[in-house]
């Protein structure tokens, strides 16, 4: 009955329909690593503090700092291919500051920054 009465008022010209629209959403990460290799022994029992410009980028470039922390991200830190926990280091732009522990870095050993950060693109769709 409805579909009746709908053909009668699109022939009448009377439209009461709305169009309506999706937004069709896409996530991406965008991902950032930064490497270095220690070239020394790093003793931690006092911390230790590793400036940005030691580290490289994917490219083998040398970088000037590190990238701020998105709210839509996070960052891991990787040592000798082991995710650290969270509680064991901070970053700013200017370094990796390592928290004071027992142990120490052995010289060769490769240490790993990632920054992902998340990106939302949308697009309006009518239906």
């Amino acid at each position: 009955m409805r579909l009746k009465k709908r053909q009668k008022r699109i022939k009448a010209g009377k439209k009461r329909c709305r169009r309506r629209t999706a937004i069709k959403l896409c996530v991406r990460p965008i991902v950032n690593r930064y490497f270095y290799i220690s070239p020394n022994i790093l003793h931690l029992a006092n911390g230790a503090c590793l400036p940005s410009h030691h580290f490289n980028d994917d490219d083998g470039n040398k970088i000037s700092s590190f990238p701020l922390v998105a709210r839509n991200g996070y960052v891991n830190l990787f040592i000798n291919g082991v995710m650290q926990e969270g509680g064991l280091y901070d970053i700013n732009p200017e370094a990796l500051e390592l928290a004071a522990t027992d142990q120490q870095i052995a010289s060769g050993t490769t240490i790993i920054l990632e920054f992902v950060r998340f990106a939302a693109k949308g697009n309006r769709k009518r239906i």
